[in-house]
């Protein structure tokens, strides 16, 4: 559809299509702002209610805006929609104490728990209704990404730090996004596919001239065809940061073992990775 949410100078949703910026109005309050938009351009987000009393999540359609309620606080905001309009994130329960990942589907907003925590956000859906984000282990002693699938809520791990963030899933049930390493001394961008979590940074390809000169932080994006956005900064210099686009080539275009599928260059300052070949959730 080619469709672009965000918020404006005003502090207003909007959603820009065939070069015309509309803003999509509110729940009655003087804010709002659009976080995901789907190929039918539905979006959602968060908006003030009347007065300002409140914020709460949003499903706007053709017609207008829709307040898809809370999970009992008084604040909930959407991060994620899928092409079935599902809606994922984060609504404050019952006291406003905690605040809790949901999904919305079918008109009811259902709470997807945490790790034992009193934490969690949902970040993104496929259209398979798969979830991701991240939830609060017991005592909030850390966090760690999830799937959320057919009821059951999967800990991802880690890359050996103390917490980690889901933030997209395709459609085979991968995920990216980010992890503390070691010592919590950094946060790297990760893939998680067959049921691993790889470092990103660790599959570089050793030809690439790229390797040894940045650092992936942040794994922001994850389409269906396995192409992967990500943030990262060099390592030395003007230590500037950038976005990346990965890409997955075929396994001829970069001498590698027969076991491995590789990832080549595009066109935002692209990097050659590889990662397992395997799908799916485990």
């Amino acid at each position: 559809m080619g469709a672009v949410t965000g918020v404006n100078s005003a502090g207003r949703a909007f959603m820009y299509s065939n070069g015309q910026l509309t803003d999509i109005g509110t729940l009655g309050g003087s804010f709002s702002q659009g976080s995901s938009i789907n190929d039918s351009g539905q979006i959602t987000g968060a908006a003030a209610t009347s007065g300002n009393a409140a914020q709460h999540a949003f499903l706007y359609s053709v017609g207008g805006m829709v307040d898809i309620g809370t999970l009992g606080g008084n604040f909930s905001a959407g991060s994620g929609i899928n092409s079935n309009g599902q809606i994922v994130g984060f609504s404050n329960i019952s006291g406003n104490a905690a605040h809790h990942a949901f999904i919305y589907s079918n008109g009811a907003m259902v709470d997807l728990g945490t790790f034992g925590g009193a934490y969690s956000v949902a970040y993104g859906i496929n259209n398979y209704g798969q979830v991701t984000g991240t939830a609060n282990t017991s005592g909030n002693a850390g966090s760690r990404a999830f799937i959320y699938s057919n009821g059951i809520m999967t800990n991802l791990g880690t890359l050996g730090g103390g917490g980690s963030q889901g933030l997209s899933i395709n459609i085979n049930g991968e995920v990216t996004g980010q992890s503390l390493i070691s010592g919590n001394s950094a946060n790297h961008a990760f893939l998680y596919s067959g049921g691993t979590m790889f470092d990103l940074n660790a599959l570089l390809s050793p030809t690439d001239p790229l390797n040894g000169l940045i650092t992936l932080q942040t794994g922001v994006g994850l389409n269906d065809a396995g192409q992967i956005v990500a943030n990262g900064c060099y390592n030395s210099g003007s230590m500037a940061c950038h976005a990346f686009l990965l890409s997955p080539v075929t396994a001829s275009d970069v001498p590698e073992p027969a076991s491995v599928l590789l990832f080549g260059s595009g066109v935002i300052g692209l990097l050659t990775l590889r990662r397992r070949l395997a799908h799916g959730v485990s």
